[in-house]
C-alpha cells in the first residue's frame, strides 16, 4: 500500500523489512500489521508494505494463496479457485484423528 492510503485507514507502521524489487534493488520498506483484505467473499488478515514507488496497491502470492484465488488471464480477473468454488479449502496434516 501507498502512505496516503496508510494514513487513511489510520495504521502504524511496526517496522521494517527487506525487500527485493524487480530490478534487484534492496530497500527497507515499512511493515504494516494486521490488514484484512476481503475480495469475492473470501478474506485473509496479513502484512503489508507501505511503499510511495508504487501508486496502486498490490495483492502478493501469500494473501491470494490463502483467499485460494487465481489470476484468470482470459478474462485478465482474478477469480475463486474453480476447483473451490464455494470457499477456500486449507490443507491441514494432522498426525491423529480429528
Amino acid at each position: 500500500m501507498n502512505e496516503e492510503l496508510r494514513k487513511k485507514l489510520g495504521m502504524t507502521a511496526t517496522g521494517t523489512r527487506a525487500v527485493r524489487t524487480a530490478d534487484g534493488t534492496v530497500h527497507l520498506a515499512p511493515v504494516v500489521k494486521g490488514v484484512q483484505i476481503y475480495y469475492l467473499d473470501r478474506d485473509i488478515t496479513c502484512d503489508a508494505f507501505v511503499s510511495d514507488n508504487c501508486p496502486e496497491c498490490l495483492l502478493g502470492v501469500i494473501p491470494m494463496e490463502g483467499m485460494d484465488v487465481v489470476v484468470d488471464p482470459n478474462a485478465q480477473a482474478v477469480i475463486p479457485n474453480p476447483a473451490h468454488p464455494n470457499g477456500p479449502e486449507y490443507l491441514m496434516m494432522l498426525n491423529a484423528a480429528f
